[in-house]
This record gives structure tokens, sequence and C-alpha cells, in this order.
């Protein structure tokens, strides 16, 4: 049950991670070992509960903090080592208090989340995050200049409008992937090494020159093809000349923007629009869009996007979450035989039950910690819930009173500051 991963070791209930090894929980981690319920973290070792943190290790329950190590309810720290609430300690009252938590039980972890929400909403949050970058909108940005409206992007020199993309440059309207790309637009899960793509979905390893292609990895000069792999000057799946296909791709080109493709809504589409919706597989409730910009099964209907409603299995429960034992040295190895109920069961996103993994027991043994209460899609949930939706909105400094541009809510951080203020307290 891993997702969105690339080169994952030993890795479970993954969403969006990259060189991972032993990390269970997790999701936009990367470069990372020994997680655990981490998000939006890379180059950590042997972290929990933790988010927006780089180069951290051996620490529980931080946020925005910069090489920390044996760190716990930590924010906005850097450099810093046997710390427990930003205050520094010996490595013996460290480890005495650390013990006090109770961190190893299912009940002090429970408090611990509590209390690690209330303080983290206690200090500054910079209204973009981002590392190296210039001149960017949106959220989550690296090594990023000149990018407007877009967010998890790596490496990404003038793009607008982009999502998971990283390693491109003079794109737009581009969703997930990149690696080498150059001048694509409209395009969905394409890149290495790939170039001029547009309207394609899942088109990789050095596709280039393409117009509404699907799965065509190495494919150039193509139009409207599908499954056509290192196919070239190829329209429809039917090969040509060169000749013949510059001629026939301007033709097809100039009846699509006379003579529109009309869905069942009477919504026109010309040529440089993107398939439509209803060419989709998924419905819109299967989809991360629904988490995104979440819409009601009549709302998705009346948009004419599809609506499949989850079908939960029945199945036989001989665990109730409550009889769960707090610690993981309370567990034998009969915990893998139980179908344990989701403390979550009536929540829609439930799947109602789970089973415990022999790798995944090992990982608890190692890591000292208690089972999970929850399936692991309410857990993979909770941890998208832990990054703001993908809505920008204007706000302003704490501290300089200037206005800025962010995806945080007033909820979810009182305090925002702009980079140069964040900057100038937190370095």
């Amino acid at each position: 049950m891993t997702f969105r991963a690339s080169y994952p070791e030993d890795c479970l209930y993954i969403y969006n991670g990259k060189f991972t090894k032993d990390c269970v929980d997790s999701s936009w981690i990367f470069d990372s070992e020994l997680c655990y319920e981490c998000v939006n973290v890379e180059k950590c070792y042997n972290l929990k509960f933790s988010q927006e943190s780089k180069d951290c290790r051996d620490s529980f329950f931080l946020y925005s903090c910069r090489n920390c190590s044996n760190c716990t309810f930590c924010v906005n720290l850097v450099n810093g080592e046997y710390c427990i609430r930003n205050q520094k300690y010996s490595k013996e009252e460290y480890f005495k208090k650390l013990k006090e938590f109770k961190l190893n039980a299912y009940l002090g972890i429970t408090n611990a989340k509590k209390e690690f929400d209330k303080l983290r909403k206690q200090f500054p949050v910079k209204a973009i995050a981002s590392i190296k970058s210039e001149k960017v909108s949106g959220n989550w940005f690296s090594n990023c200049k000149n990018v407007t409206k877009s967010f998890d992007c790596v490496n990404i020199k003038d793009g607008k409008y982009l999502f998971m993309v990283f390693g491109a440059e003079d794109c737009m309207d581009y969703y997930e992937w990149g690696n080498k790309a150059e001048s694509i637009y409209e395009a969905v899960n394409s890149g290495l090494n790939i170039a001029r793509l547009y309207f394609c979905n899942q088109c990789w390893m050095g596709a280039t020159d393409l117009y509404y292609c699907n799965t065509c990895p190495g494919a150039r000069n193509c139009f409207g093809c599908v499954g056509l792999k290192k196919g070239e000057y190829s329209i429809l799946n039917k090969k040509y000349s060169k000749e013949e296909y510059l001629v026939l791709k301007e033709k097809i080109i100039k009846q699509m923007k006379e003579v529109p493709f009309v869905d069942k809504r009477g919504i026109k589409y010309y040529f440089g629009e993107f398939f439509p919706e209803m060419f989709s597989d998924f419905a819109y409730n299967e989809t991360i869009a629904n988490y995104h910009f979440p819409l009601s099964r009549e709302e998705a209907l009346s948009r004419g996007y599809e609506w499949r409603n989850n079908e939960r299995k029945n199945y036989e429960i001989t665990l109730k979450p409550e009889d769960l034992p707090e610690t993981i040295t309370e567990v034998d190895d009969t915990i893998l035989n139980e179908v344990i109920e989701c403390a979550e069961k009536d929540n829609p996103d439930s799947v109602g039950a789970f089973r415990i993994a022999q790798n995944e027991l090992n990982f608890y043994r190692k890591m000292d910690l208690p089972l999970p209460r929850a399936c692991f899609n309410i857990r993979h949930f909770r941890r998208m819930d832990k990054r703001p939706k993908l809505a920008l909105k204007k706000r302003y400094c704490k501290k300089c009173g200037i206005e800025v541009e962010t995806v945080y809510t007033e909820e979810y951080a009182p305090i925002i500051y702009c980079e140069k203020c964040y900057q100038n307290e937190v370095y």
C-alpha cells in the first residue's frame, strides 16, 4: 500500500515518497529512513510525528525544524540538540523528561499530539514554504524561480499552475512528474527527458512534440495516439511520412478549431483544451481532486462528473480497537491473525477494518511504537489534513504588516510571517 513512490525499500503506507527506507505512514517524504507519521520531511532519520522538517534525526514532534537531533515538541528550531519545547537540556535531563511523555504508549502519543498542535500554533509560519526559491507563489518550493500559483515544485524555472512537478522549465498547467521536462502544456503524469508535449497523459522516456497522446513512451511527432511506444509521425496510431504527417496535422488542428467536440452538457472543446473529464477512468470522488477541491455527490453530478459509491466489505471483526494493548511490548504474534475494527469505522473514508502485516509488526517493535487504531485509509487522510488545501488567500505578516499570499488559514496558522521577517526571527 505505497503510492506515488520512487525507490522505496521496506516501506508501508507511503504517499508521495522518494528514496525512502523503513518508513511507515508518511507522505511527501524524501531521502529518509526509519520515519513514522511524517509529512513533508527530507533527509531525516528516526523521526516520528513530524512535519516540514529537514536534516533531522532521533526526534519526536518537530515542525519546520532544520538540522536537529534528539529534540521533542520543537518548532522553527535550527541546529537544536536535546531540546524540548525549544528549550535546551543536558543529555541526561532530556532523556529523563522524554521518558515522562510515554511516547511508546498509545495514550501518551494521543496526548502528545493534542499538546503539539496547540504548541505549533504559538509560533510563526512562513507564508510560503520555500527553500532557495525566488519569485514564487503557491506553496512548497525548492530551488525554483519565476513559478506562479504552483505547489510541491522542485528545480523549476518559469512555470505556472504546476502541481507535484520537479526538474522542469517553461511549463504551464502541468500535473505530476518532470525530470528534465521542457515546454510542457496541459499534461498529466509525464516526464523523463520530455519536451513540447501538449494535452498529453502518461508520456515519458524521451517523448517529444506530441499532441493529444496517451501512454506513448519515447514517441516523437505524434497526434492523437494511444499506447504507441517509440512511434514517430503517427496520427491515431497510423504511420505517415514526415511530409504527410505535417500536412494532415495542420488540417486536423484547423478542423478542431472550427468544429469543437461537444459533451453531454453542451460544453464545447476546441483545439487547445485538454481531454474532457467525461473520458476519465475514475469517478470524481475516487481522485485526489475531491480531496483538494471537495464536492458533494450532487455538486459533482451537476457538473457532469461521475460519482461512484464505495462498497464496504462485511468483515468478521475479531478484535475491537479499544482492546488493543497500550504498548508494543504487550503484543505477541497472534495479532497477525486478528481482523481489527477501525476506530473510525463510521467515517465514509474508512474501509471498516484492517490487519497487521508481519513487516509492519516488525517495524513497530523496532521503533517501540504502539499499534494503530484506525485503518490505513483513515491514517492517510489524517496526514493529508496536516497539509492546507491548495487555495491561496490574502493575509498580513504579523511582524511588519505587509500583505502576503498564502495557503495557511487563520485556524491552521494564527501567526503568519513574510519571508524576510521569518528569516530574521528563525535564522
